[in-house]
Formats: C-alpha cells, sequence, structure tokens
C-alpha cells in the first residue's frame, strides 16, 4: 500500500476512535475509567463498573471499552443478553464474537445506535445495582 494511502486510513481510524472515545466519555460517572491508555502503539479507552461482576469475586465489571487496531477500531460493550437483543441492526452487524464490534468508519446513524445501546447497558447496570 503506498504510504499516502496508508496515512490516509491510518487518519481515518484515528478519526474513528476519536469520536467514540467521546462517546464513551459520557459516561463516566456514573462509570469509572479504567486501566486505558496506550498499550504498544495502541490507543484505549475503558468503562468499568467498581460493584463488581456479581459472584465471581472481581471486583471490577468492565462497561465499555475503544481500542484502537491496525485496521479497525473495537468497540467492547460488555452487553447482557436482555441488551444485546435490543440492538439495532445496523450496529449488530458489526458483532464479531461477544462483545467485540469491528468500526472501521462512523457516521451520525451509527453513533446513536451506539449511544441507544450503551443508554440501555446503562439502564440494565442500575436495575442490577452495578452503578
Amino acid at each position: 500500500m503506498p504510504a499516502k494511502a496508508a496515512a490516509a486510513k491510518s487518519g481515518s481510524l484515528s478519526h474513528v476512535y476519536d469520536h467514540i472515545e467521546k462517546l464513551l466519555k459520557r459516561y463516566s460517572p456514573p462509570f469509572a475509567v479504567g486501566p486505558g491508555g496506550k498499550v504498544g502503539s495502541k490507543r484505549h479507552y475503558d468503562l468499568i463498573s467498581r460493584k463488581g461482576s456479581g459472584g465471581d469475586g472481581k471486583p471490577e465489571l468492565w462497561f465499555a471499552s475503544v481500542i484502537e487496531q491496525k485496521d479497525y477500531i473495537g468497540f467492547y460493550f460488555m452487553a447482557p443478553a436482555p441488551v444485546r437483543d435490543r440492538i439495532a441492526p445496523c450496529l449488530l452487524k458489526l458483532l464479531k464474537g461477544k462483545s467485540c464490534f469491528h468500526i472501521k468508519a462512523v457516521d451520525a446513524e451509527l453513533l446513536a445506535e451506539m449511544k441507544a445501546a450503551l443508554d440501555l447497558g446503562l439502564a440494565h447496570y442500575k436495575r442490577e445495582g452495578r452503578v
């Protein structure tokens, strides 16, 4: 890939990361900011509940994260089944596995759907007494 094309691709992913991180920051508080930071060349931002995940003895429960990967931005959303069942199809098609969404571009619609999913998750965590 020519250097110019690689720079453009990397710049657009950085832009995607920035939008998702800005969205996640709206949820702190009630969620705490996790370790996040930078691991190697990857930026990441984590939101956690300090009230634990219930029964497994862990003092923290991850809520959502954004991690800058090589070819996509990983949006990790630890949504319980009742929330996952209500995620919009345009967002759900980006889900790879149980909690990782591979995001390569964002627009107002996708960000709105991500916010809606996070709001559902927050409401669920509140009902469960986890925030």
